[in-house]
């Protein structure tokens, strides 16, 4: 079977192209979307001069801590973590490569 996948600079696999990707693109965009909405009910609740400790009871009870998160895409909260950091899943295609790979069955 032919696709294309995305390669970076260096021509190597990148994102859900890597044979080894644990996450599709549009599983890693709802997630930096949590994400974001996770930032800002953290943001909200400091300002409001809630104590850190109370801030994680809140996003247990609303299901928006990390660990909740990454239980949901099954992956490990640390894989979370780098990817909300940016270094896991951060790179853009610089072009597309095409590839062969073998048809199931």
């Amino acid at each position: 079977m032919i696709k294309f996948v995305p390669v970076n600079e260096r021509g190597k696999r990148i994102n859900e192209g890597h044979p080894r990707a644990k996450l599709s693109d549009h599983e890693v965009e709802l997630m930096l979307e949590l994400l974001d909405e996770r930032k800002k009910i953290v943001g909200e609740m400091k300002a409001r001069g809630i104590k850190w400790s109370e801030i994680l009871v809140h996003l247990q009870t609303v299901q928006m801590s990390r660990a909740f998160i990454a239980r949901k895409f099954e992956i490990s909260r640390s894989y979370l973590i780098n990817v909300e950091a940016g270094r896991k899943r951060a790179q853009f295609p610089r072009m597309w490569k095409r590839v062969v790979e073998p048809c199931g069955g």
